[in-house]
């Protein structure tokens, strides 16, 4: 169906100038998860954390919001096709699991909107969906 798709996308008259994205979502949605599993820049550096930089007496909140921002500057290094606007969070979860929503954009098409969904385990592995 990807070619029949992309013909009557490109056969829109309100998507004249657009670019077709089709697979595009799923590799952004791999590359993120990639990035955040990498050993060298990934989540692995984000808990290797000196006893300093995070107070021991962190609150939820601020941990999710230190999360938050580690993942924000991660994905705006490394992947250039996405735009993020906003994150939020559940750690109703927590300690086994806490959720992380990336509401953003296509970089060439602020009308794409792109929803990722972040389970971080307690093992440290992320699973994008």
């Amino acid at each position: 169906m990807s070619f029949v798709d992309k013909m009557i996308f490109t056969l829109d008259e309100q998507n004249q100038g657009l670019k077709y994205i089709s697979q595009e979502l799923e590799d952004i949605k791999i590359n993120v998860q990639t990035i955040l599993n990498g050993k060298i820049d990934g989540f692995d550096s984000i808990f290797n954390l000196d006893i300093d930089s995070l107070n021991i007496a962190t609150t939820s909140f601020e941990f999710c919001s230190y999360i938050a921002k580690q993942i924000h500057f991660l994905i705006s290094k490394h992947e250039k096709r996405i735009i993020i606007k906003n994150i939020n969070y559940d750690d109703s979860l927590k300690p086994i699991k806490m959720v992380f929503m990336i509401y953003g954009h296509h970089y060439l098409n602020v009308n794409h909107q792109i929803i990722i969904k972040i389970n971080l385990m307690n093992n440290r592995y992320c699973e994008v969906i």
